[in-house]
């Protein structure tokens, strides 16, 4: 038969209390959950006015309103009652199974940490975790959670300490991989988080996460790959402006943005002409709100190739988030000038007019973004030019 931990539909703690007119059961109480002779609680079970008292959070419920411990069905008085005989049989203490048997108040610990994980103190929230792990070594839910909180504070191989004690206990917890996957990532350890993230997909086949994650480890360690490849040219051959930029790519695409911008300035050092180390470089300051700087390497593409419309198009951005809607109005116009199909330019340049409170010409020129297809065109035209 299935073991049924009772516990608070509030905050699902186990430490309970039952009583009926203030005759109290708080003496009753072991191992993180309600128990005592069956003798002693006969008179409540079959009677409306049972009343049971989480002493973690103070929530006064009904015996119909526990939750169990996968957070689905109600329990029954029945169930209640078959609770009590089967967690909490000398042979289950005894044998220290998987239950959470926390006599000592490891559960209080628990969810005071859980109130400072809410709250965003999660080094506060460790320590309650760990006072927690003291008392019951076998807890899995305070390894688990003191797992998350340690990789919010980016403390990723004490995170994957705890996550690896908790598949330790219990090797089916699917969550575990998960979180101990994303854990390596951090540490960019992508092939031990696609093992993880593999280990999810083989316990939960249904986990919309599983593939999703392993085809983006995979994608990462690619890249991380094809950082190690480009130094390897690098270091045959210190004048590859080429690899130089390849790097760079690669750097960028796993956020790397600073040492992207070192690896385009060598190729732009190597080859002064490449607007693609131009380009890279700037959509770099672009993401580190270096927004001169990006505009500088912007202008040097259209220097070196004035027909180059994405150039264009993205100084206007920036130019546009700088508030300069003027310079921005002139670069999406450059950008129709070339290519007077371009249904995004006759979009931003309209709402760039609107900016400069020219509602007229904006409208017109949303009204040809729309004609050309520009799936919000005709939205904006509702909300600025009514």
């Amino acid at each position: 038969m299935a073991t049924t931990e009772i516990k608070c539909p509030r905050c699902g703690s186990t430490q309970l209390t039952a009583n009926k007119k203030g005759f109290g059961l708080g003496n009753a109480v072991v191992g993180g959950a309600l128990v005592g002779g069956l003798g002693l609680l006969g008179g409540f079970f079959g009677s409306r006015k049972v009343k049971i008292t989480c002493l973690a959070c103070g929530k006064e419920f009904k015996p119909g309103e526990c939750r169990n411990e996968d957070d689905t069905l109600a329990l029954t008085l029945t169930e209640i009652k078959n609770s009590l005989n089967e967690n909490y049989s000398p042979e289950a203490i005894n044998n220290n199974c998987d239950l959470e048997i926390d006599p000592l108040g490891a559960d209080a610990y628990y969810f005071k940490g859980g109130n400072k994980d809410e709250l965003g103190d999660y080094a506060g929230a460790i320590v309650y975790y760990t006072k927690a792990i003291e008392i019951n070594p076998r807890h899995t839910s305070a390894y688990f959670c003191r797992g998350i909180a340690k990789s919010q504070i980016n403390d990723y191989n004490g995170a994957i300490d705890d996550f690896n004690k908790l598949i330790e206990i219990k090797p089916d917890k699917s969550e575990a991989y998960f979180f101990r996957g994303e854990a390596k990532e951090n540490i960019k350890d992508y092939i031990g988080a696609i093992a993880d993230f593999t280990k999810l997909k083989e316990l939960d086949p249904k986990n919309i996460l599983a593939d999703s994650s392993i085809k983006l480890a995979s994608i990462y360690l690619e890249r991380y790959e094809k950082i190690s490849d480009c130094t390897k040219v690098i270091e045959n051959d210190p004048n590859s402006a080429n690899a130089y930029l390849n790097r760079g790519d690669a750097k960028f695409l796993v956020q790397d943005n600073i040492g992207a911008i070192i690896d385009y300035t060598r190729a732009i050092e190597i080859e002064p002409d490449n607007v693609k180390s131009y380009e890279g470089r700037g959509t770099s300051k672009l993401i580190l709100e270096d927004y001169r700087g990006a505009i500088a390497d912007y202008t040097k593409i259209i220097e070196i190739d004035p027909k180059y419309v994405a150039a264009y198009e993205t100084r206007g951005y920036i130019k546009f988030k700088k508030e300069d809607y003027n310079g921005a109005v002139a670069d999406y116009t450059k950008v129709i000038e070339i290519n007077p199909e371009n249904k995004q330019a006759y979009y931003d340049r309209g709402i760039a007019e609107i900016k400069l409170h020219q509602i007229d010409i904006g409208y017109l020129d949303l009204s040809k973004a729309g004609e050309l297809g520009h799936p919000e065109a005709y939205k904006a035209i509702v909300e600025y030019c009514q």
